[in-house]
């Protein structure tokens, strides 16, 4: 299943086997560290039949995660698509027009030193209103996870600190607004409850 970002820690390869642990009937579904999404999207898309009750109601579904920018996209890839997919477009072809020509696949020292100055201006204009939970910073966010190394995410005192990839362009828009696209299909469809929250903050209900 692939996600709109990669997220240090994610469960990407292990979401199957946890998944295989719930139990059959799921009244409500809970994931208190969101991050790359990668369970959720794996219960969305391949074990819908367990998103029922016993009485075949559907199940309540909170996700939450305590990083305010990271929420800020998940959001918009639920509410407004259209937007983050531009978003990430527009900074796609920045990274990768060099000398007016699209080259994503130039290697040359050129087009690293264009990478790194992109990349750097973006991560720099990020940590202006770092962990603000406004929208562009969720749109910068996922841009800045596409261009570092491996989707690598680490906070400094000084803000987002994650290092410049140069020699890959970022996965392609395409597939970019393919995903974004899937995700907000299911987010919709299932109703998802998106919360900036700690896991011990976060409303539950009880059930009986």
């Amino acid at each position: 299943i692939l996600t709109p970002i990669k997220w240090t820690g994610s469960k990407r390869t292990q979401a199957k086997r946890i998944i295989s642990h719930m139990p059959e009937h799921i009244s409500c579904y809970c994931e208190l560290f969101l991050g790359s999404g990668a369970v959720l999207m794996e219960l969305l898309t391949n074990y819908s039949n367990k998103l029922v009750d016993e009485h075949g109601n559907k199940s309540q579904i909170i996700v939450s995660d305590t990083n305010p920018d990271l929420i800020a996209m998940w959001k918009l890839i639920k509410t407004d698509p259209i937007r983050i997919i531009n978003y990430y477009r527009a900074e796609w072809y920045k990274r990768n027009v060099i000398d007016g020509d699209l080259r994503p696949d130039d290697n040359s020292q050129k087009a690293i030193d264009h990478r790194n100055k992109h990349y750097y201006a973006l991560r720099d204009k990020y940590n202006e209103n770092v962990l603000s939970g406004k929208d562009e910073q969720g749109m910068m966010l996922m841009c800045l996870l596409a261009f570092n190394f491996n989707g690598l995410v680490r906070y400094g005192k000084q803000g987002f600190n994650a290092a410049c990839m140069p020699v890959v362009p970022g996965i392609s828009p395409f597939t970019k607004e393919e995903i974004i696209n899937n995700c907000s299909k299911l987010l919709n469809e299932y109703d998802v409850e998106i919360y900036c929250s700690s896991y011990d903050e976060v409303n539950i209900p009880v059930l009986s």
